[in-house]
């Protein structure tokens, strides 16, 4: 999926604390497929935490709480993927089986920050190579 218009040219920063979304039927009733304004947790985040604009990936969120700040960049939790965002991009699931609920969504971990170096560190110690020895299979026995 490309990004939407809104997001062009300006700024994304990474989320520093956690949001929770209540999900309730009426936003499953209301949700399209494939589409990252109008799913299931975008319609849910729209509504119950007034933001601007949102969008949704299986993995991430961005969403815009003005439009003058950055956007901030959400990781979907596990449950969220798991029991909303599969079910209902899933063309052969039916979308009743979404769970309404609690889900959170997360800042990202330390290793998936925006502006990390995420190069091979060629210059990292990794220390001398170790002899491991010859590895002796079975046993020998000398004659006499």
């Amino acid at each position: 999926m490309a990004r939407p218009h809104w997001m062009t040219g300006r700024e994304v920063k990474d989320a520093d604390h956690p949001v929770t979304i209540n999900i309730r039927q009426h936003h499953i009733n209301e949700a399209v497929s494939q589409d990252g304004e109008n799913c299931v947790a975008a319609r849910c985040t729209l509504q119950a935490l007034d933001a601007s604009h949102v969008w949704f990936y299986r993995s991430k969120a961005y969403i815009a709480w003005d439009d003058d700040e950055p956007i901030l960049r959400y990781q979907n939790s596990a449950p969220l993927i798991r029991k909303v965002i599969e079910i209902l991009d899933d063309s052969e699931r039916d979308n009743s089986t979404i769970e309404p609920g609690l889900y959170t969504l997360l800042p990202p971990p330390p290793g998936q920050r925006l502006g990390l170096n995420r190069a091979a560190r060629s210059e990292t110690p990794r220390g001398p190579k170790r002899d491991r020895g010859h590895r002796v299979m079975g046993r020998m026995q000398a004659t006499r």
